[in-house]
């Protein structure tokens, strides 16, 4: 049998038990936080300002991560113990530290090396407290194991990398929570199946807290955004279980093994990458800042196609799930191989978005033209008064 499944057992000496209840306790506890921050957000304005870049033309609240963070903060606080793994608990002061770094910048806007900085710090702190870093590339591009410096230096740029990727993409409502749903969702399969018991926990936890706040993010009449307090803390638990993922030992009966992990994390962060690397050179061919906020990501180019936020949410996860997809499918291959693959389905995302974001630029162009035709061809209008007419 390819994969042989865990046995099951539904008394509470085994760990189905608990990770249901953290799963269930984390849609709950932040479902009932929600209203407050909205209606403490809306009572302090507490709100995003529309700008010449947001999708939304009235004041909302965006302190949704509050809700997120402490779903799990109380999760992990009170039944962590159960999986005897103090690396939940150091997990726990990292996503503590970066809430409040996300917390500041909703609030009052901190400048991108700031936050860069205190990543960085975060990034550290959780390599040194955990061990849990990138120790082998498995022969990606000719590397293999890597020495303790290279290995913290990998590791806190695929941090850094992943968070802030994955902060570019809260562009529209619910593409950033329900494609860390996909993602979250993949990770908590593998490590069930894995026996990672506290990692499964902790994925549980995310889901549930997501979903809850997806409800919230979709409404109208109480709508609420995650924020940068959201986004930092989501960011980097997903780039804690990419990490996690390539640093753990797989069953030998798990469908994907160690030597093809790596392609496999890009392939899972495969559209903030693309969104973050297109958006980057855009920016760098008009002479720009690679940090100048604009509204050329993807989720912009499909908002001028027409597509309303719930669709492109959709979109996106369905095109996650098919990346991961079409790598499992040539999983045989070398894994050079394998990531020239993933490459080149990538390029052709690229070319596609490309071919729309091009369109749009047309369309736009020709919409100009004609508005400046229709000026010039209007008829000259004479006032004529009563004297004149006398």
């Amino acid at each position: 049998m390819i994969l042989s499944l865990r046995s099951i057992n539904l008394s509470l000496d085994y760990g189905f038990f608990w990770p249901l209840i953290a799963f269930s306790l984390s849609i709950f506890i932040s479902y009932l936080c929600y209203p407050v921050i909205i209606r403490v957000s809306k009572m302090k304005k507490l709100m995003a300002k529309p700008n010449h870049r947001s999708v939304h033309k009235v004041r909302t609240p965006n302190l949704g991560g509050i809700g997120i963070f402490l779903a799990i903060n109380l999760i992990i606080t009170f039944l962590g113990n159960y999986f005897k793994d103090d690396t939940l608990f150091s997990v726990l002061g990292a996503t503590t530290l970066l809430f409040f770094l996300g917390l500041i910048d909703d609030l009052i806007d901190l400048k991108a090396k700031q936050k860069v900085l205190w990543q960085v710090i975060t990034a550290i702190a959780i390599i040194l407290m955990t061990g849990v870093r990138i120790e082998n590339l498995y022969g990606l591009f000719g590397i293999y194991e890597l020495y303790y410096p290279v290995s913290i230096a990998i590791t806190v740029f695929i941090y850094i990398l992943f968070i802030n990727s994955y902060n570019l993409i809260d562009g529209v409502d619910g593409l950033a929570g329900s494609y860390a749903i996909t993602i979250t969702s993949f990770f908590g399969v593998f490590f069930f199946f894995n026996g990672n018991d506290s990692m499964f926990f902790l994925c549980l936890s995310l889901v549930g807290s997501l979903i809850s706040f997806l409800i919230f993010n979709f409404s109208k009449k109480e709508k609420i955004f995650m924020g940068d307090t959201g986004s930092m803390v989501v960011g980097f638990l997903l780039s804690y279980f990419a990490v996690s993922f390539l640093s753990v030992n797989f069953n030998p009966e798990f469908l994907i093994q160690n030597d093809k992990a790596p392609v496999f994390v890009l392939a899972l962060f495969s559209f903030p990458l693309i969104d973050t690397l297109r958006v980057f050179a855009l920016r760098m061919m008009k002479r720009k800042s690679p940090f100048t906020a604009d509204k050329t990501h993807i989720h912009h180019v499909l908002l001028k196609r027409g597509f309303k936020h719930w669709k492109i949410s959709t979109l996106v996860s369905i095109y996650s799930f098919m990346v991961v997809l079409g790598v499992f499918a040539f999983n045989e291959l070398p894994i050079n191989k394998l990531i020239i693959f993933l490459f080149f389905l990538w390029a052709i995302s690229v070319a596609v978005v490309q071919n729309l974001y091009l369109k749009n630029k047309l369309k736009k162009k020709s919409k100009s033209k004609e508005k400046k035709i229709l000026t010039s061809e209007k008829p000259e209008v004479k006032t004529i008064r009563l004297r004149d007419m006398a």
